[in-house]
Order: C-alpha cells, then sequence, then structure tokens
C-alpha cells in the first residue's frame, strides 16, 4: 500500500491576514492593559496598593549607609521628598494632655502623596538615624499595659525621628510606647553608628531583629521574626541577590556609594509595557555626613545629592503646609523635578504598535480587494 503524504497549504494572503489579526488583538489588549492601572489605594498606609520594597543597611569601620529601592504602582509624579529643620513643637501634638513645647531633630522624608497627603515611607534625621518600611501580612500585635500614649495621627515610624537619635533610642521608645494595633509592615532603622534593627510583629509581639554577626542587616517582604509570613515568593530573589553583592564588600575602602547603588540597581523591578509595579524612587542615606543621594524612575546614572544643612537654610521658619500634616515648619518638592523626562514613553509606544497593527490590517483588507479583480 502506498502512502500519500497529505501536505496542508495556507495562501500567502490569509497567512499574512492571520498574523495581521494577532497583531491587532495583542496590540488593542496593551493599549487596555497600559490605560487600566487604578489601583486601589487603602488610606493607612497603602495596603492594597502592590508594593515590593528593598532595604538595606551595611557598616565597616566608620562607614555606615542604609540604602532602599520603593517599589509599587503609583505614578511618578506622585513621589515627594521634604526637608523638616530642627524646631518646637507642642507637647500635645505627639502627647496627650500635656503643656509645652518639645524640640525635635530636622529630618529628610521621601514617599508619595495620595489625595493630598503625603505618606511618609522613609527619612533620617540630623543626628544619622534612618528608617525605611517594607510591607508584609497584617499581625495583631498588643503593647505594654503601661504605655506611654503618642498622639502623631500618622503613626510613629517615621516620627520617631523627632525624639529619637540611635536604635537603641527606638528600641526603647517601642517597649514603653501604647502605639499598636494591626501592623502591616516592619520598620528598618540603622544609626551613624551602623547600629540596625528591624522593628517587625509577630505572633502578638515586637520583635528586634538585630545584625547578629554580620555587618549589614536586609528587610524585603518576607516577615524577619517569621519567614512563613510573607508577600509575593519566599526564598526572595532581592534579598538574596543583595546578601549575595553586601558579602562580598570586605573592607571600608570598597564601602561607597557607587557599591550601594549597584545593590539598589541589582535589586530593582523596571516599569514595562504590560506592568506599572516598578522601583518608584531609589535613596542612599550617609548617616556619619547626613547626607541623602536620590534616584528617580528606575535610572541609576544620574543622582542628586542633598545636605541636610544645607536644606534647612532653605525653609521659612513661619511656614506650615497642613496638607503635609506635619504641622511643622519645612519645604517640599516634587522628585521629579530634579531630573528629566522619560526619554522612553511607555503609552506612545503602545499607541504607535496599535496604529501599526491596524494599518498592516488596511493592507490586507486592500490586498483582498485586488486579489479578487
Amino acid at each position: 500500500m502506498t502512502r500519500k503524504k497529505l501536505m496542508c497549504r495556507i495562501s500567502p494572503l490569509k497567512s499574512i491576514r492571520t498574523t495581521a489579526v494577532v497583531l491587532t488583538f495583542l496590540s488593542i489588549l496593551m493599549i487596555l492593559i497600559e490605560t487600566c492601572n487604578d489601583e486601589v489605594i487603602n488610606l493607612s498606609v497603602a495596603q492594597n496598593q502592590k508594593v515590593g520594597c528593598t532595604i538595606f543597611s551595611i557598616y565597616i569601620g566608620d562607614t555606615v549607609y542604609f540604602g532602599n529601592n520603593e517599589d509599587g504602582t503609583l505614578p511618578f509624579e506622585q513621589m515627594f521628598i521634604s526637608f523638616v529643620p530642627p524646631q518646637k513643637v507642642p507637647k500635645s501634638f505627639i502627647t496627650p494632655d500635656q503643656r509645652g513645647y518639645i524640640d525635635i531633630y530636622g529630618s529628610v522624608f521621601v514617599g508619595f502623596i495620595y489625595n493630598d497627603v503625603h505618606y511618609v515611607e522613609g527619612g533620617m534625621n540630623d543626628q544619622g538615624l534612618c528608617f525605611d518600611v517594607t510591607h508584609i501580612p497584617m499581625e495583631s500585635v498588643e503593647g505594654p499595659a503601661d504605655g506611654k500614649a503618642w498622639n502623631h495621627p500618622l503613626g510613629s515610624s517615621w516620627n520617631l525621628l523627632w525624639v529619637c537619635s540611635t536604635v537603641e533610642d527606638v528600641i526603647e521608645w517601642y517597649q514603653t510606647h501604647d502605639l499598636l494595633g494591626n501592623w502591616n509592615a516592619q520598620n528598618h532603622f540603622c544609626d551613624a553608628r551602623g547600629d540596625a534593627v528591624v522593628v517587625v510583629p509577630s505572633n502578638g509581639k515586637l520583635h528586634f531583629v538585630g545584625t547578629g554577626e554580620d555587618f549589614y542587616l536586609i528587610t524585603t517582604n518576607f516577615n524577619r521574626a517569621n519567614v512563613r509570613s510573607y508577600l509575593y515568593d519566599y526564598p526572595c530573589w532581592r534579598y538574596d541577590t543583595a546578601s549575595e553583592m553586601l558579602e562580598k564588600i570586605k573592607d571600608e575602602e570598597n564601602l561607597t556609594v557607587k557599591t550601594c547603588r549597584d545593590v539598589l540597581d541589582a535589586t530593582e523591578i523596571e516599569r514595562g509595557l504590560f506592568k506599572d509595579f516598578c522601583t518608584l524612587y531609589s535613596t542612599i542615606y550617609d548617616p556619619v555626613n547626613t547626607e541623602i543621594y536620590l534616584y528617580f524612575r528606575n535610572d541609576f546614572e544620574a543622582a542628586v545629592m542633598f545636605d541636610l544643612e544645607e536644606e534647612y537654610a532653605k525653609v521659612d521658619p513661619t511656614g506650615a503646609d497642613y496638607s503635609l500634616q506635619y504641622l511643622l515648619a519645612h519645604k517640599t518638592y516634587l522628585m521629579q523635578e530634579f531630573f528629566p523626562e522619560e526619554d522612553v514613553m511607555y503609552g506612545a509606544l503602545v499607541i504607535i504598535l496599535g496604529l501599526f497593527g491596524f494599518g498592516v490590517v488596511g493592507l490586507i483588507l486592500f490586498l483582498r480587494k485586488h486579489d479578487k479583480k
């Protein structure tokens, strides 16, 4: 019996038409994805926003650095940096039922704006105490029965910088104040001496995770006191990457802003055509010299350096912006003011691809009509 080969021939026109349909479908899908990224934000701490973030602190000898990638889905235009010089504030502002005034340390804060509220995600004071936060699954925590009250409406992690100068101060503060309840974040602190701690809830209590025998400390989105509690993946590739790179820094000469920048660059998340979740900004704090290096829009080639003392001099001591909810004299900037516009416009690129797909369809229809003649 002779076997015959069966061959399916597809006409060139039909093949091109099929390709055009596929291209058009993908183009429309890309446009929909690019234009439908309205995230629902929980006004407490943006719990419903998809957030990542990588934090590390490292010290060798007298050199200390604190780095952070702020990952999320908010527009770049909502990122801010604010400078608050040392000043007096009413005691009643932070401690109920007290009179008089209290002197607070000056600070730099970074974060995002939503509905005219400025949410602080990280910062450093003029004593060299730094902090930033990463999100983890919600935990319920009980505070000390005789704990002191803390009255500020936006929580505690960032305004600890008003009254604390070292990690020791931070730990004592958390152990003596009653501000606890539901936590969905862990707070990473570092001071000018290189001491570092992650304040993290687990099993109804606060835990203080330090560097141990290491010279660095890293925080991503798994609970440092309970690795079984995590957002996204565990093991965490960002944690593993940062750990591997920091471990290779063996001497003070090689601990520089550049090596810290390389760690942030290696753990960043880039924004693409099909996703808005990315690294919005990055910071490197030098707590010894009270300087901050700011990176923006995934660009680690361009940085803006701020010196706290120089920035304090630019603040009007009588000015207070109530929308910032500091009720303090300060000066706030949008981060985009310090950086040029993006070279790559993903939205425009998607539209161009969509028009290309429609153009191909038009060409196919023309060829089909011409083929029938």
